[in-house]
C-alpha cells in the first residue's frame, strides 16, 4: 500500500511539473515587452586612443660646439617665419660674430632646454628650443590589423582629449598606413600586428598641447532620422532578419548600419509600428 501511494505520488507531482512549465512558459512569451519602430539616428564607429602632435615642428639644435651667447625667445612666445630664435658662438668673446638660427615657420615656442651662457655641443640628443605650428594638429592612432581594411582617408572622427574633459574636436582620417608598424621587441606586445592612422584636428583651438592623449571615434558609417529597432527585437531565421508585431504576425526586414544600440530598418515595417521583443526562450538554438 505505501508502494503504491508513493507511485501515486510521483506521478502526480509529475503532472504538477509539466503544467508548471507550461504556465512559465506563456507566462513568459507573454510578457514580452514590445516597442514601436522609431525614428532615429544611427553612427557605426570605433574608438582608438592616439596622441596629439603637430604637423610641423621645429627642434633648434647648436650647428657647432659652442657658447650660447643669447635666447631671443620664452616659454609659450608666438614668433613669425624669419625671427631669430638662439645665437650660439665658438667663444664666449661678446665682440665675435655670431649669426643666431631664426625660425622657419610661425608658431609657438613650447619648450626651451637651455640657458644663455650654457656650452653646448653638436649633437643629435641636444636640442636648445622647440617651436610647434599649433595651427594643424595631427592624432596618430595605432589600430589593430583586423580593422585596418575599414579605414579609408577622407572618413570623419569626433576627437576627444583626455585633459579636456566634456570637449570634443572634429577630425578627417588623412592618412592610413599602407604597412603595419615596426616592432619593438622590447614590448612584451610585441606581437600584435598595429598599422597608423593619422586624423586631422578640423577645429583645433589653443587649448590644445602636442603629447595630449585623446580618444578618437573614427565614423564608419552614418544614418540620420531613420527607422530603427533594439537588436533584442530582430532575430535572423534561414539568413532572413525577421521581425514579429504584437499580432504575432512575422515580417521580413531588410537590414541597414548598427550601433551598440540600435539597427536601422530599411524595409519591411513602418515608423511606428509596434513590435514584440524576440522571444529567446522559445528560439532554437
Amino acid at each position: 500500500m505505501v508502494r503504491f501511494l508513493n507511485k501515486k505520488s510521483l506521478i502526480v507531482l509529475g503532472l504538477l511539473v509539466f503544467f508548471v512549465g507550461c504556465d512559465d512558459k506563456e507566462k513568459d512569451s507573454s510578457t514580452l515587452r514590445q516597442t514601436i519602430v522609431a525614428q532615429s539616428d544611427i553612427t557605426q564607429a570605433v574608438t582608438v586612443s592616439g596622441v596629439l602632435t603637430p604637423k610641423r615642428r621645429l627642434v633648434v639644435y647648436p650647428t657647432f660646439d659652442g657658447y650660447i651667447r643669447r635666447i631671443f625667445v620664452q616659454m609659450g612666445q608666438w614668433v613669425k617665419s624669419g625671427d631669430p630664435l638662439v645665437q650660439v658662438s665658438s667663444s664666449p668673446n661678446a665682440n665675435e660674430t655670431a649669426y643666431p638660427q631664426r625660425a622657419q615657420f610661425s608658431g609657438r615656442v613650447v619648450d626651451v632646454l637651455r640657458q644663455e651662457g650654457e656650452w653646448v655641443e653638436k649633437v643629435k640628443d641636444n636640442p636648445i628650443l622647440v617651436v610647434d605650428d599649433p595651427s594643424i594638429f595631427i592624432v596618430e592612432c595605432a589600430v589593430p590589423e583586423m580593422d585596418i581594411a575599414k579605414y579609408k582617408v577622407g572618413l570623419e572622427a569626433k576627437i576627444s582629449p583626455l585633459a579636456l574633459q566634456n570637449r570634443h574636436f572634429e577630425g578627417k582620417v588623412i592618412s592610413v598606413a599602407e604597412a603595419a608598424k615596426l616592432k619593438d621587441a622590447n614590448r612584451w606586445s610585441s606581437s600584435a600586428v598595429e598599422f597608423n592612422v593619422k586624423v586631422q584636428v578640423v577645429n583645433p583651438d589653443e587649448t590644445l598641447k602636442s603629447g595630449m592623449t585623446a580618444s578618437v571615434q573614427i565614423i564608419f558609417a552614418s544614418a540620420k532620422g531613420v527607422p530603427s529597432l533594439p537588436h533584442d527585437y530582430v532575430s535572423i531565421k534561414d539568413g532572413k532578419a525577421v521581425v514579429q508585431t504584437v499580432n504575432g504576425e512575422s515580417k521580413d526586414v531588410q537590414l541597414g548600419i548598427s550601433d551598440d544600440k540600435a539597427i536601422e530598418i530599411k524595409s519591411g515595417v513602418a515608423i511606428g509600428e509596434k513590435i514584440r521583443q524576440v522571444d529567446f526562450y522559445s528560439e532554437k538554438i
